[in-house]
């Protein structure tokens, strides 16, 4: 905490259950009643989601890099490297928009299946904190509805006979509120872990809405425009809360680019590891 010229306390940081928030750019009298003033709705996306559907969608909304206040949690993992040319910021990032409250998933602990003991630690690390932001702002921001953005991009590598493969301009929507009973229309979902925890605690702990908004995707786009733009358009048209569509198209570029500078520095980096290989079937080397 601060004290201001006038013996103010400014509180910079709010500690509930596992997670920490940091309001950055309000006091925190200020911050608790932008949550109550932004609470029509909680919007969460992820950012590093293949395809980049819901990060494209949001990113029209609001400047990914201007969150209000930044989510973190002794659970989630960060990176411990960073650098003065991109320095990458760490924690969920919280934003305020037209009414709505939005939360980037920009940190997410590897999920495994096997083996059970490394299944069972991601468990232990991502449980505490999905369910202690959605309590803090239903308990703090009066939240009663959640919306999770994303795609089914996880459909690529399962059986499209019964996950099929949806077109990038296709909604699908799934009620966590409702019975979790088999679809069997031809649209039935699997959900990577985040799409599927925020709104299945979101229900448990009594919002009102607690939704999965699912884009298509195509597999080989790690930039689906297309995605992004069907997701933008489903905000608008349900939420009323509108985009810019040529600001999902420069930032798609944008990112497309990062994605062309990786694979160049990828490659660079393959070249001297292959460069430093010891030569095949060489008794002598080194």
């Amino acid at each position: 905490m601060l004290n201001t010229d006038d013996g103010l306390v400014i509180i910079m940081r709010i500690k509930h259950e596992s997670i920490d928030i940091y309001p950055l750019e309000e006091r925190f009298d200020h911050f608790t009643s932008s949550l109550a003033a932004n609470n029509k709705g909680l919007i969460i996306f992820t950012e590093h989601e293949y395809g980049c559907a819901s990060h494209l969608a949001v990113s029209s909304l609001v400047e990914i890099e201007k969150p209000a206040a930044r989510v973190m949690s002794h659970l989630i993992n960060n990176n411990v490297f960073n650098q003065t040319e991109e320095f990458d910021h760490i924690g969920w990032g919280l934003f305020f928009y037209n009414g709505y409250t939005f939360v980037n998933i920009s940190r997410w602990p590897q999920t495994s299946i096997f083996p059970a003991e490394q299944a069972q630690s991601t468990w232990i690390h991502i449980y505490p904190p999905v369910r202690d932001l959605l309590d803090y702002l239903q308990s703090y921001g009066g939240h009663k509805k959640l919306y999770f953005l994303s795609s089914t991009t996880i459909h690529d590598a399962l059986d499209n006979d019964i996950f099929k493969i949806f077109d990038s301009s296709e909604i699908v929507e799934y009620d966590f509120t409702a019975k979790h009973e088999k679809r069997g229309d031809g649209n039935d979902l699997f959900f990577s872990p985040p799409t599927w925890l925020f709104p299945y605690f979101a229900d448990l702990l009594g919002y009102d809405i607690a939704t999965a908004v699912v884009s298509g995707n195509e597999p080989e786009k790690r930039v689906d425009r297309s995605a992004g733009m069907a997701l933008m358009n489903w905000l608008e048209n349900n939420l009323d809360v509108a985009g810019g569509e040529e600001i999902l198209i420069e930032n798609a570029e944008h990112l497309e680019s990062l994605f062309e500078r990786n694979d160049v520095l990828r490659s660079e980096m393959q070249s001297i590891i292959t460069k430093n290989e010891p030569p095949k079937n060489s008794m002598l080397w080194g």
